[in-house]
């Protein structure tokens, strides 16, 4: 992809998202979020996920979640990232951890893990 194309689609990407958030704002009570995620995977086909604390979007890139938000504290509006490692534990795909970040799996898995270690 060429850097003309990539920053369209950075651009569409970061308007769409920051329209869905405003809409949140107001309609959240009514919509439904799973509708927001439709709308987001016309602009990212790889996104598998909205989330409502922080609003945002989770897209796979295949080695890593990488979740785009948006959250409005103190008056402030402030968008960002992180990255999520994918991992596998017993054959089975678990949520994920999050990088410099607080686990966001199971009790049992956090528990296998400590037996058993990343693998």
């Amino acid at each position: 992809m060429d850097k003309k194309t990539a920053t369209k689609n950075t651009r569409e990407f970061t308007q769409t998202l920051i329209e869905l958030f405003f809409r949140w704002l107001d309609e959240s009570e009514y919509e439904d979020i799973e509708d927001y995620l439709k709308v987001m995977q016309k602009v990212e086909p790889r996104a598998i996920e909205m989330t409502t604390h922080p609003f945002g979007v989770k897209v796979n890139t295949g080695e890593k979640i990488k979740h785009f938000f948006i959250e409005f504290k103190n008056d402030k509006i402030t968008k960002g990232t992180y990255s999520q490692a994918l991992v596998e534990i017993n054959k089975k795909r678990i949520k994920s951890i999050k990088i410099g970040g607080k686990w966001s799996i199971t009790e049992e898995e956090v528990e296998y893990i400590k037996q058993n270690g990343l693998r």
